[in-house]
């Protein structure tokens, strides 16, 4: 059975959680991360060495990174409809992905931190509000020419169903 370690409150576990409850996937979500100090503990440290969450434990195998946990999971799992595993079909997803990661939380880090007296500079505030209007229109390209980022716009990744015995999670 799949382990999930982190917090429910975290936004990338909740994505974790998600994706295993669109896969119909049994698992059981272990808390680490409520307690300031847990992730440093030696215990943790030996399955993730970035001190980070989520993990996923899925027998012997042990992933952290969100983006590499929700691939495998979804290749692993019979997830081709949101994941294909021809590269060809998968360059869309992987291109909003890396541009995510590259672009948004970079400005966001920014942002948040010129927001601090001693890295308040209003020259490099206006670059990060620059690239941030840029990539929200490439995102916004994305939406009106397809009407959705992702391929079934059904889905909802609000709420959680079941954990390991089919008790409600959230």
């Amino acid at each position: 059975m799949l382990k999930i370690l982190g917090r429910d409150s975290s936004i990338n576990v909740r994505k974790v959680l998600w994706l295993c409850d669109e896969l119909d996937l049994e698992f059981e979500l272990e808390e680490w991360g409520v307690a300031p100090d847990s992730l440093h503990k030696a215990e943790f440290l030996a399955l993730n060495p970035n001190a980070r969450i989520p993990v996923l434990i899925d027998d012997d195998l042990v992933m952290w990174e969100l983006n590499a946990i929700l691939r495998y999971l979804a290749n692993a799992y019979e997830g081709d409809w949101l994941y294909p595993q021809n590269p060809c079909a998968h360059r869309s997803v992987d291109g909003l992905a890396v541009h995510r990661d590259e672009y948004l939380v970079a400005l966001r880090l920014y942002v948040a931190g010129a927001q601090l007296p001693p890295h308040q500079d209003p020259r490099l505030l206006a670059v990060a509000c620059k690239g941030w209007s840029h990539t929200m229109g490439i995102l916004n390209q994305q939406l009106e020419k397809t009407g959705h980022l992702r391929r079934r716009p059904q889905l909802y990744p609000g709420r959680y169903r079941r954990r390991a015995g089919g008790e409600p999670l959230v």
